[in-house]
C-alpha cells in the first residue's frame, strides 16, 4: 500500500473512530438495576439476593460504580419494605407482630433480612429497615462521602421523632441534626447523597425554626420561649456564617421583634409559624420540598412525592 493510501486509511479511521468495545458500552449500575427490578418486592429474601449480586457484580469494580449501584439498592430496599408491608398485614393479627417482639416467627423472619416493624404514631404500622443493617452490609465498599452519610443518618433512624405532629425529641437535638447536615453538605458538596442531605437539613430546619403543628416549640419545657432563645443563641454562636446559622439568625430577629421572648408562655402562640411559607420557599431553592421527602425515623433514600 502506497504512502498516500496509508494516510487516507488513517484519516478515515480518525473520522469514523475505532469500534467501541463491549466493556466501553457496559453500565454495571444499570445492569444491577435491571437485576433488582426482576426480584419480587413482596419477599424479604430478595434483599439477600440483591446484596449477594452487589458483592459479585459491583464490588470488583471501582468505587464510583459502588456508589451508583448502592443508590439503586436503596431505592429497591424502600420498594421491598413497601411490598412486604402490603402483604404482611394480610395474615392473621398477632399482637407480638405489632410490638416487633423477636420471639414471634414472622418477626424473626423480617429480622433475618434486616427488616423490622415500626409504629407510625397514629395506630398504624409499617415495615422499615433495621438501622444498622444497610451500613453493615455496604459501608466497606462505599466512598468516604457515602460512608459518612450513613454514619450521620443511622442514629437518627433509631429513635421516634414525632407523633401526630408532636415533636418527641428536644429542640436542642433538632438543632444538632441541622448542624450535622449543614457540616456534611459543606464537607461533601458533590456527594451522591447530596439530595438526601439537603432534604433532611431543610426538614429539620423547618421544625427548628417554626415548630410543628402540635409542638409550637420545644416539648421539653413549658418555658418554650426562653428555651428556643437559648437554642438560637447557642446555634448562632457555634455555627456563625453557615447556611443554617444565617436562617436561625433571621428567625431569631423576627421572633425578638414580635416580642415572642418577652411575653408569658402561651401554648397556642403561633408566632414562630408565621414565616413557615417564607422559610420553606427559601429552603426549596436548594431542594424542592414539594418533590422530595424523607421520613426522619427510617430510610436512607429520599422519596419522590407523588403529585396528584
Amino acid at each position: 500500500m502506497g504512502r498516500s493510501a496509508s494516510l487516507w486509511v488513517l484519516a478515515l479511521l480518525v473520522l469514523v473512530g475505532t469500534p467501541a468495545r463491549a466493556e466501553d458500552k457496559a453500565d454495571p449500575a444499570a445492569d444491577y438495576k435491571t437485576f433488582l427490578e426482576a426480584l419480587p418486592k413482596d419477599d424479604p429474601a430478595s434483599i439477600t439476593k440483591a446484596i449477594d449480586q452487589y458483592r459479585t457484580a459491583i464490588v470488583p469494580l471501582g468505587t464510583d460504580q459502588h456508589a451508583k449501584a448502592f443508590l439503586e439498592f436503596l431505592e429497591f430496599h424502600e420498594n421491598v419494605c413497601e411490598g412486604v408491608g402490603k402483604t404482611f398485614w394480610n395474615k392473621p393479627d398477632d399482637t407480638a407482630i405489632y410490638n416487633d417482639v423477636s420471639d414471634n416467627e414472622r418477626v424473626r423472619e423480617l429480622h433475618r433480612y434486616g427488616l423490622r416493624i415500626r409504629g407510625d404514631g397514629c395506630d398504624g404500622y409499617y415495615v422499615a429497615g433495621i438501622p444498622e443493617y444497610i451500613p453493615r452490609m455496604f459501608a466497606p465498599y462505599l466512598p468516604i462521602s457515602v460512608r459518612r452519610y450513613l454514619e450521620v443518618r443511622e442514629p437518627e433512624t433509631r429513635v421516634s421523632y414525632q407523633v401526630d405532629a408532636v415533636l418527641l425529641i428536644p429542640h436542642a437535638q433538632v438543632a444538632q441534626r441541622v448542624a450535622d447536615w449543614d457540616r456534611y453538605l459543606k464537607n461533601y458538596p458533590d456527594s451522591p447523597m447530596r439530595t438526601e442531605a439537603l432534604v433532611l437539613r431543610a426538614q429539620y430546619l423547618l421544625d427548628l425554626l417554626t415548630g410543628m403543628a402540635n409542638s409550637p416549640l420545644d416539648p421539653a419545657t413549658e418555658d418554650r420561649a426562653k428555651n428556643i432563645r437559648v437554642i438560637c443563641k447557642d446555634y448562632m454562636r457555634a455555627n456563625p456564617g453557615t447556611y443554617a446559622g444565617k436562617l436561625v439568625w433571621q428567625q431569631y430577629g423576627y421572633l425578638k421583634k414580635k416580642g415572642f421572648f418577652s411575653r408569658p408562655f402561651d401554648p397556642y402562640d403561633r408566632t414562630a409559624c408565621d414565616r413557615y411559607d417564607e422559610i420553606r420557599k427559601t429552603l426549596s431553592k436548594d431542594v424542592n420540598l414539594d418533590e422530595y421527602w424523607m421520613n426522619p425515623e427510617s430510610g436512607y433514600r429520599a422519596e419522590k412525592i407523588k403529585q396528584k
